[in-house]
């Protein structure tokens, strides 16, 4: 006892060197873990991560960089059976840095890694639902998931399925090679585990922790095809692992296959599924309709279930989310290269996580009137130039003010869009000087729910600039839902011309996202981009049952 309150005494002293204060940390760590005072010793092993963290960045000599780089590969196998991101810090310690899966990427999926830790050890869910794009490694980090849940408790059975039998092989062959690579240390962060039967062709492993002859019915991890059969093979004891069930593009186009996969799940794969067992979605979104979408919406008012959508362009900066390090992953330039390739609605599924109805598009993206360059006003200037603000106040939904021009009565020009969340601190600023440097002449604010304090907030800060405009505000009709008013506008609307959302500012191009990929079948993430449309088009200078004549656009 007493050396373990020197070794305390040392580690909390600052007075005392940090090489000394981290060994003497190490060997107290050693010292717990004996005891099997394992909650203490991963506290300690915490401290030492922070300090050899701080150390191995100072100019220390090389025999106290190594002392002190073996004490941290120490710490992290200590806490590695109870926290996911420590357990893949430590198994992957031995390998390159350039050569392991999660250090290059870590400053991306981190947050993914420590929902994780909640769903297993905290129990702060029951579900969690990622979804990224293809090959950003999804898949991999879902198979050193199951290797880490099946070593923390190898009695409990766990089901790990994807769309077709030759996934479930590559499940079973990267589980079975995390256990039998020398250059990962799953041998020192479970010492006490033995594969004791592994097969090919049932594709199953069977853990035993030191060799106990515990009596089992099921193998530790059975990998099995939603197609193949699951009576009588397994259960879904300690977790239910489903990785991409989508087989491809063709399959997410149809509806009736969508419906017998998720007819599947239920009945193949959710009969096998114990009370209390924790789940896992992994994939790529295809559709509305696909399982993980399904399941999304079966829990969406459940807060014990997670869902992290990860897209390959920032909705705000239109950078890549996948650019790693080592130069893996993908630039912003290759997937901006993509959404200019892909039809937008695969786009929005598969590589920005958006799920949308294909079926039911109102204003189709390749249906609608672009323009790579907004006129000169001052060589052209418009008879009107007009706004109309569908105001929010944060949460879900967007403030959306499109900025129109228009010429005589000729459909109007959509020049520029504020299009975001947030609070009015941050909004109202947008807004108004937004609405100053489009020398936007008149502007209606719709004053359902605060837009009416809204506007003249607005209208003071223009006045401040000495713009000249008209401000008002303007109730939406509460017998007429947005929908309704939407399809109303909607023959209008599809008359406008836009700026190219390659010629416009992340937010514009979220704005017109926002309009593309509105539908009338099916759910809408938002619609306050075709809404603050349909408000716009009320305010034309032509009547929206006149006869339309599409302007001279020979100088755009």
């Amino acid at each position: 006892m007493s050396d373990i309150t020197d070794l305390t005494r040392i580690l909390s002293d600052p007075t005392q060197s940090s090489h000394r204060r981290i060994i003497a940390g190490d060997v107290l760590r050693y010292a717990l873990v004996q005891d099997e005072a394992i909650e203490e010793a991963e506290q300690i092993a915490s401290e030492v991560i922070t300090l050899g963290r701080a150390f191995l960045g100072t100019d220390g000599n090389k025999t106290e960089q190594m002392e002190v780089y073996d004490a941290l590969e120490r710490a992290y196998i200590t806490r590695a059976p109870n926290n996911f991101h420590d357990y893949m810090i430590a198994l992957e310690w031995k390998r390159p840095a350039h050569a392991r899966f999660y250090q290059p990427r870590m400053s991306v999926l981190r947050h993914v890694v420590d929902a994780l830790t909640d769903l297993m050890v905290k129990d702060l869910y029951d579900i969690v639902l990622f979804s990224m794009p293809v090959r950003v490694g999804k898949s991999a980090l879902g198979l050193f998931f199951i290797s880490w849940v099946a070593g923390r408790n190898p009695d409990d059975p766990i089901l790990a399925t994807g769309y077709a039998e030759t996934i479930t092989k590559m499940f079973h062959t990267g589980l079975t090679a995390i256990y039998e690579d020398p250059n990962y240390n799953y041998h020192e962060i479970f010492p006490k585990l033995d594969l004791v039967n592994t097969s090919a062709k049932d594709l199953t492993l069977d853990f035993r922790d030191d060799g106990k002859k515990s009596v089992r019915k099921y193998k530790t991890i059975t990998c099995r095809a939603i197609d193949g059969s699951l009576t009588g093979a397994t259960e879904a004891r300690q977790l239910l692992y489903c990785d991409d069930l989508v087989r491809d593009i063709e399959e997410a186009l149809n509806p009736n296959r969508l419906q017998i996969l998720r007819d599947k799940l239920v009945t193949n794969v959710y009969s096998r599924k114990k009370e209390g067992c924790k789940e896992l979605h992994i994939g790529t979104r295809w559709s509305i309709h696909d399982p993980i979408g399904w399941v999304e919406r079966m829990h969406e008012d459940n807060p014990r279930c997670k869902v992290i959508r990860m897209p390959a362009l920032d909705l705000e900066t239109d950078e890549s989310n996948f650019q790693y390090s080592y130069g893996i992953g993908f630039s912003t330039e290759y997937y901006r290269e993509v959404r200019r390739l892909e039809d937008e609605v695969t786009w929005q599924c598969v590589y920005q996580q958006q799920p949308i109805e294909r079926a039911g598009l109102l204003f189709p993206a390749d249906e609608l009137i672009y323009c790579y360059d907004i006129p000169d006003i001052e060589a052209h200037p418009p008879d009107d130039i007009f706004a109309f603000c569908d105001v929010a106040f944060g949460g879900n939904d967007f403030l959306s003010m499109p900025i129109a021009y228009q010429w005589g009565d000729d459909p109007p020009v959509i020049a520029d869009a504020i299009f975001l969340k947030g609070g009015y601190k941050l909004t109202e600023p947008m807004v108004a000087g937004s609405l100053v440097n489009r020398k936007v002449v008149r502007a209606v604010f719709e004053a359902n729910n605060g837009g009416d304090f809204y506007s003249r907030d607005v209208d003071a800060l223009v006045k401040e600039t000495d713009h000249k405009m008209f401000i008002t505000n303007m109730l939406a009709k509460s017998n007429k839902s947005k929908e309704t008013r939407i399809i109303q506008h909607s023959p209008a609307i599809r008359s406008f011309t836009f700026l190219h959302p390659d010629a416009g500012s992340p937010m514009y191009r979220a704005f017109i996202t926002g309009l593309t990929t509105y539908t009338v079948n099916g759910k809408n993430f938002n619609d306050d981009a075709p809404d603050s449309l349909a408000g716009l088009a009320a305010m034309m200078r032509c009547s929206l049952n006149a006869t339309i004549t599409l302007f001279d656009r020979t100088h755009i």
